[in-house]
Order: structure tokens, then sequence, then C-alpha cells
């Protein structure tokens, strides 16, 4: 027993001076990483505890209450759940009714990790329920914010939004305030989905400003990918550049962890946008080759699939793109991720059209469609716009094409970059001439993104390729 408490002592030693600078924080791991057969030997020891040897249970509780940092490098996020788990059974066997709320906030966020969103959901609503019955804020904050975030991975942004704002309410309610930053970077995402890129923009800084305070390195780096994704919508491909590169300079130290494969795709995004399409491939290879090395949430996986498809599709190999992006495809259904099937089906619109299979283009488009509808966000639905606007001008129906043109016009701020190529405008004048083209873009100022997809789905069922 004393020689595990030694072992703990080390885990909780390295946490403790990971949080007094970058110096600390590397000595530190490098100490952990000097004795972790011997943390992972006992801490498995600790396991087979017994009813009559309590003292053993308690030891194994502790080594997942340890503060997280250090064991998300060290472990993958399954053996981390595992760990987890195994704890979670030890406090309920022996009614350690706080540390069983700590433990089911540990599964249930390791389970979001992993993208198993029932099983998260589950943990959360059992952390409710004991968090409700111990007048516990801080539990109940905490299953807010899984709530929220299983929701946002779901697609349904109103919810998890609802979910954000009572978790801040809870958290404020007890005064955690350290607890808050996280949920900041949930409401930036849900804002950045929603097109909304500038408040999106304040939530991500805030959670950056407020990592740094604490000198959360990981936090930090999580704080410069959301960054970089931001600047992107936004444009601005230098300072996307730039927080990407911050993500990367955290995360290499911390060696093949989860938080490499996020930064090295947010730097590969923004090479791709800069133009630097081979640096952009080599950085998705890594990151994708990294992710299923320490098996990476799904997400992941095929976020960097899409990328790397859209940075060989600029290089003109129609070919491997589309398969790129059907590998994507395949990981985005296989754990259901409504937003990344979306994407993916949208981008294989214009892949297909290059590869002239107008087939292939309708019925990726109708998924995308209905996708859109299902999400309703100005940012899907102008995406879905872009991609039927493409399709209907590969048929040569110019017209119609421009009557939705002057819809897009108003619209494309909610355009994050894309394969829509903007200068479908200036062909679309030479082809109508300006005056016909004029006319029909004074149409579409009458439309609406919410009226212009159910109508487009119409068509696309009505108009039947022979």
């Amino acid at each position: 027993h004393r020689l595990v408490q030694h072992y703990l002592d080390k885990l909780k030693q390295a946490e403790t001076a990971s949080r007094r600078g970058h110096e600390n924080y590397t000595h530190s791991l490098k100490l952990v990483r000097r004795d972790w057969e011997q943390i992972k030997r006992w801490q498995a020891w600790s396991v087979n505890w017994k009813a009559e040897d309590p003292r053993r249970a308690q030891l194994c509780i502790a080594f997942s209450l340890v503060p997280p940092d250090i064991l998300r490098i060290q472990l993958t996020p399954a053996e981390q759940l595992k760990w987890a788990q195994q704890a979670l059974r030890a406090a309920r066997q022996f009614h350690e009714n706080e540390s069983e709320r700590l433990l089911l906030y540990q599964v249930a966020f390791i389970s979001l990790t992993i993208e198993a969103l029932d099983q998260g959901e589950a943990y959360a609503q059992q952390l409710m329920e004991r968090a409700q019955a111990a007048h516990d804020s801080l539990g109940m904050g905490r299953a807010w914010y899984i709530l929220g975030t299983a929701s946002f991975t779901r697609g349904n942004f109103d919810r998890s939004e609802a979910c954000y704002t009572e978790s801040i309410r809870q958290f404020e309610a007890c005064h955690a305030v350290e607890e808050i930053p996280i949920v900041w970077r949930g409401m930036g995402r849900v804002l950045q989905f929603r097109g909304d890129y500038p408040q999106a923009q304040t939530y991500h800084q805030q959670y950056l400003n407020a990592s740094a305070a604490t000198g959360n390195e990981q936090g930090m780096l999580d704080a410069h990918v959301s960054l970089s994704g931001i600047f992107l919508a936004l444009r601005d491909y230098l300072a996307a550049e730039h927080h990407a590169q911050l993500a990367l300079g955290l995360a290499r130290p911390l060696g093949k962890s989860r938080f490499l494969a996020p930064a090295l795709f947010s730097m590969a995004h923004a090479q791709k946008w800069l133009g630097q399409y081979e640096n952009a491939c080599v950085y998705y290879e890594e990151g994708i080759e990294v992710a299923r090395l320490i098996a990476s949430a799904p997400s992941s996986i095929a976020n960097g699939l899409y990328g790397l498809g859209q940075a060989i599709y600029f290089q003109g190999d129609y070919t491997a793109a589309l398969s790129r992006f059907e590998e994507a495809l395949h990981v985005a259904y296989s754990a259901n991720l409504t937003f990344r099937i979306f994407q993916i089906s949208n981008d294989m619109v214009f892949v297909h059209l290059a590869r002239g299979e107008q087939v292939a283009a309708r019925a990726r488009l109708q998924e995308a469609l209905d996708i859109a509808q299902k999400l309703g966000t100005p940012q899907f639905l102008t995406k879905a716009l872009a991609a039927s606007m493409s399709l209907w001008n590969h048929q040569g129906n110019s017209e119609q094409v421009a009557v939705w043109a002057g819809l897009l016009k108003r619209h494309t701020h909610h355009l994050p970059p894309s394969l829509f190529n903007l200068n479908l405008y200036e062909h679309l004048e030479w082809e109508l001439g300006a005056e016909r083209y004029h006319a029909a873009l004074e149409r579409g100022t009458a439309l609406t993104l919410e009226n212009a997809i159910p109508e487009i789905l119409l068509l696309l069922q009505q108009d039947h390729l022979p």
C-alpha cells in the first residue's frame, strides 16, 4: 500500500509542477514517463481490491482522481476511460458518494472524447440525479456541460446552447469560476457553426486567456486550434496559420498524444487555404497517422481525411480526392456525426461534377440538403445553396443559378472557405448578359435560405436526368 501511495504522490507532484510554467511542465512529464511502467503496474494492482480491503479500493479511486492533464498525455482515451470505470465501481461499492460524482463526470467526459454519445449522456444523467439529490451545484453544472456537448455533436445547437447556459448558471451558483472556461469553449463552437464568428472568437479568446492565466497548456492548445478555425472562417489565413503554429508548438513536446492530431490538422487547414497544397497534405497525412495510432475520436480522423481530400482536389487529382472523401464519409457515418456527414457530402458534389458524374453529384446534394434543413443554421444552408448552384450551372441552367446567386450574395459571410468558386458570378454575367443577369439577381433578393432549400430539394426530385 505504501508503494502504491508513493507512485500516486509522484503523479500528484507532477501535476502540481505542470501548473508552474512550461519548463516545469516538461520536466514533470519526463519524471512521470520515467516511472510510467511502475505507475501502470500499481494501478492494475489496485483494481483487484476485495470487499475486506477498502484501503486498496481507495487507492484504485485515487489513481483516477489525480488531476487529469498528465493522464490525458500518457493514456489513450480508451485507457483513461477504463481506469475511471474501474474507480467508479470501487466508489460505488464503498458508497463514496462524492468520489462517485467526480468519477461520473470523468467517465462521461471521456465517453464524449471517444464520441460514445449515448454512453456519455447516460453517465451525465446519473451524475445529474446524484448531484440533485446532494444539492451539488458543481455536479449539476458538469452534467449540463456534458449534455450540451453531446447535443452539439449531434447537431442540436439550440439544445446545446441551452445546456451550456444552465451549466454556467450552476457553476456561478457555487462560485466554481475555474469550471466556466471550458463552457466558453463549447459556446464558441456552437456560435461558430451558426456562423456568428465574431462572438465565437470572443468566447474562444476568453478560454485562451483563462487557460494562460492558470498555466493550463492543454487548454491553451485547444484554444489556439479553435481560434485558427475562426480565422479561417473569417478568411484571415495568416492569423489562422499563426494560431495553428502556436498550437503545434504546444503539442509537439507532448509526443503522439490526442493533442497532436488536431494541431496538425489545424496547420494543414491553414496551409491549404494559403494555397500551399503539398505542405497541407504532409500535415494531414501525419495527423491521420497519429490519430489512428492512438485511436482518436472518429470526428478527428474524418476531419483529417476530409481536409486531405480538399487539398488533393485543389491539386487536380479528382480520383484521389474522391477516394479520401469516401473514406471520410464512411468514418463519419460509422459514428453518426451529422455535421461531418453534411460537410463531406456537400463537397463531394463538387468532386463528382469535376469528374462529369452528374447522377452521383445529385445524390450527394440531396443528402446534403436534407441534413442542412435539419441543422437549420445559415452556415449549412448557405453551403448547400452554393453546391446546388454548381450543379444547376453544370446542367446549363444559368437563369436559375443567377436567381439563387442573388440570395447567396447576401449570405457570402456565412460561406466559410469551401470548394465553391466565386468566379461563377462572372461566368453567369457573361453567359446571360448584364441586363438579364442583374434582373435574375434582383429576383433572388426576394428569397430566403429557409424557403430556397426546400424548393431546391423539390426541383431535385422532379428534375430526373435521362
